[in-house]
Formats: C-alpha cells, sequence, structure tokens
C-alpha cells in the first residue's frame, strides 16, 4: 500500500484470554518506507454482540427481503494516542503532522470495563467480539487501519453451583417401523450419561441398550454432541418484534455398529472427550443462548425414520471439584488445591471476522479462532504424579 510497508498492533504479554478489569498494553506499530502526512493516531476498543439475518416473505405475488438484527455493546471507546483528538479541538483536523520514514512504536493501554460481560464466540448468525482497532486518521483521504481482535473468558460457569450436576440423564423410547399394512415388533433403546454437568477436556461416558424387535437391520448406533445455538433479533432492526432462529452444530461424535433383525446393541460406558467449546447459556449475552445435547441415534436400514433420543448436557468452565482426589492435585499452584485450564482454539477453527465498517485497505486479523479453557485432567495427574 505505497508508503504504507508494515501497520500492525502489538501486546505486551500476550495472554490467551482476557477478563473483565484486566488491562491490555502494547505497541502500535508502523513501518514507512517514506514520510507520511496524517492528522494523528487513534484507537477504538470495541465490545459486542451482534446478531443478524434476512428472511423471505410474501407480499401477494411479490418476496420481499426481511432484515432482523440485534446489537448489544459492553465498551466502545476511542482515544488518540498521538497527536488531538479533533472532538477535543474541532480545528485540529486540518492539521497535518508528518511522520518519517522508518519503524515506529506508539503505546497504548486500555483497562476492560469490570462488569460481566459474554465470553467471545463465534456462530453462523451471530458473533461476540473483542477487538482494538489503530487508525491513522487523514480527514482528507482515506483512513488506514489494522485490527487485533482477542479472546474475553467471560461469566465463569460454575458446575458446582449447578442443580443436580451428578445427576445422570436417561431418555428411551419404542418406536414400530411400519411399510404399508404390515407392521412388525418394536425397537426399543434407551441410552444414558454419566451426569449431567462437564467442563472441556473431559470425557462424557455413555451407556444404551437397543433391542431390535423389527425385521429391519439397524446400520449403525451414534452418539453426537450437539451445540444448539439460539439467535435472537428485532425486525427491520428495531425494538419491537422479537424473532429467534436456532441453528444446531455437530461438535464430535462417536459411531458403533448396529445389529440384524432380532438383535441387541449393548454400549458400556463408551467415551468421548469434549473439545473446546463456549458454556452453556453464553451468560451476560441477551440476544444469544447455547445449549447441548448428546443425540443418540440408531440408523434404521430402508427407512428414513431413525431412533433419535435427545440427552441435554451442560458444559462449563469451572469443574466439578468432588470429582477429583485433591490430594493429587494440591501440588498445582491454583487457589482452591485444582489446577489451572489452559486454554485452546474451539473445535471449529477459525472464522472470518469482517464487521461493517472495515474497508478494504484495512491491516490486521481477517480471521479469528476464539479460545476456551479446556481440562485435561489425565495430563494433569500424570505430570504431577510423576514428579513425585
Amino acid at each position: 500500500m505505497g508508503k504504507l510497508r508494515g501497520f500492525f498492533i502489538e501486546f505486551n504479554n500476550e495472554q490467551d484470554v482476557y477478563n473483565a478489569g484486566d488491562t491490555i498494553s502494547g505497541n502500535v506499530v508502523i513501518d514507512l518506507t517514506e514520510d507520511k502526512a496524517l492528522s494523528g493516531i487513534s484507537m477504538h476498543y470495541v465490545g459486542k454482540a451482534s446478531v443478524s439475518w434476512t428472511e423471505e416473505e410474501s407480499r401477494g405475488k411479490q418476496k420481499i427481503l426481511i432484515y432482523y438484527s440485534a446489537l448489544e455493546s459492553y465498551f466502545d471507546d476511542h482515544h488518540f494516542i498521538w497527536g488531538e483528538d479533533p472532538r477535543r479541538n474541532p480545528a485540529s483536523s486540518d492539521k497535518k503532522l508528518k511522520l518519517p520514514a522508518g519503524i515506529h512504536r506508539f503505546p497504548f493501554s486500555y483497562t476492560l470495563p469490570q462488569k460481566p460481560m459474554p465470553c467471545s464466540f463465534e456462530g453462523e448468525l451471530g458473533n461476540v467480539r473483542y477487538s482494538i482497532k489503530a487508525i491513522i486518521e487523514r480527514p482528507w483521504k482515506y483512513h488506514h487501519s489494522t485490527k487485533k481482535l482477542f479472546s474475553v473468558g467471560g461469566v465463569p460457569y460454575d458446575l458446582n453451583k449447578e442443580h443436580h450436576a451428578l445427576t445422570p440423564i436417561r431418555c428411551e423410547d419404542h418406536k414400530t417401523v411400519c411399510c404399508l399394512c404390515c407392521a412388525t415388533g418394536p425397537i426399543s433403546l434407551s441410552a444414558s450419561t454419566d451426569r449431567k454437568a462437564y467442563v472441556p477436556g473431559e470425557s462424557v461416558s455413555i451407556s444404551a441398550f437397543l433391542e431390535n424387535n423389527s425385521n429391519r437391520n439397524i446400520h449403525s448406533t451414534e452418539a453426537e454432541l450437539i451445540q444448539s445455538v439460539t439467535y435472537i433479533a428485532y425486525r427491520g432492526g428495531h425494538y419491537g418484534v422479537r424473532h429467534s432462529r436456532t441453528i444446531s452444530h455437530v461438535v464430535t461424535s462417536l459411531k458403533s455398529e448396529g445389529c440384524d433383525r432380532g438383535g441387541t446393541v449393548t454400549w458400556n460406558d463408551k467415551k468421548f472427550k469434549l473439545p473446546p467449546t463456549p458454556p452453556t447459556g453464553l451468560h451476560g449475552c441477551y440476544f444469544i443462548n447455547i445449549n447441548y445435547f448428546i443425540k443418540f441415534t440408531a440408523d434404521v436400514v430402508a427407512t428414513p425414520f431413525d431412533m433419535d433420543l435427545m440427552l441435554p448436557i451442560v458444559i462449563g468452565n469451572i469443574p466439578l471439584h468432588c470429582l477429583y482426589r485433591e490430594e493429587e492435585l494440591t501440588s498445582t499452584p491454583s487457589d482452591a488445591g485444582f489446577p489451572r485450564p489452559t486454554y485452546k482454539h474451539v473445535y471449529s477453527g477459525s472464522a472470518e471476522v469482517h464487521d461493517k465498517d472495515d474497508d478494504e485497505y484495512m491491516y490486521g486479523d481477517r480471521h479469528f479462532a476464539p479460545v476456551y479453557s479446556y481440562y485435561d485432567w489425565h495430563d494433569m495427574v500424570t505430570q504431577l504424579t510423576s514428579k513425585k
């Protein structure tokens, strides 16, 4: 981009996750091949949730597109780190400053508000994003900008406060597969989890029993972790008529064999590990809500009518202390004698993070993957016992 060879934001002592009240500091780095005129360098600190989608609606013979949106702001602050803020002195906007060729570092510091904020989240119809943008101000021409996103840990979801957290979740169903006027015996299915509440990194134990009294084979049985996200927005973007849409995704799955007609299938505590995910509820955000289910499916051959059981579970980010022997874990440096989590990128990978006010001249992050707490208890205990 001509004179501007490099333009980015670097953090001092960058950390995986920031929380309310934390101070983020660093430098805006500008690399110029020759002198550049500008009026100043400003910073824009933003934390917000946004939701949007469109729907077609019939009006007689015509179809029109209806826009739904919602916005929730957690902070939105500006300040200048070099030059004079024209909001304080309007005459300064016409003043040209010269930044000589070379590499320049401009320090900045910002303290996140001390209030409940949701964790970072990237979804199909909405997101919760936290970003810092640096802007080379040039009122007589287009601005240059660069953006850096960061993860916020959000409102803690403490499983020790969850009612019935240790109670297994169980469901059962019976289905008769019919072919025209010929009915056969039922397919009976029951499934359960070892408990209700988990943190990422823990394993869900699934038990199930299927009895096939039909004349159809069962191709396979499968357990899937489903993330169900409900988005709320307003018609036309104005507060008034509220609508919601729910999008579900498979996070991870475990597949096993089925059985022939007259046969049975048994799952005895089959496990799959929960990957890094945001907690249930996305607490602190009004317009996005997250729920999790274990979906257990029996795939019935030659019919679209499979058997599905939905087992609701809770995913938090503070684990149940009663499940672990404290003497194994007390050598770790945590307040309650339990390990602090590691942090890993969300299971789905990075998402495009182009906002409405980002232009084609913007530098910095164009893709971003939030990170979430992750408890690999087996590795933690192994490391601790190997040191003894």
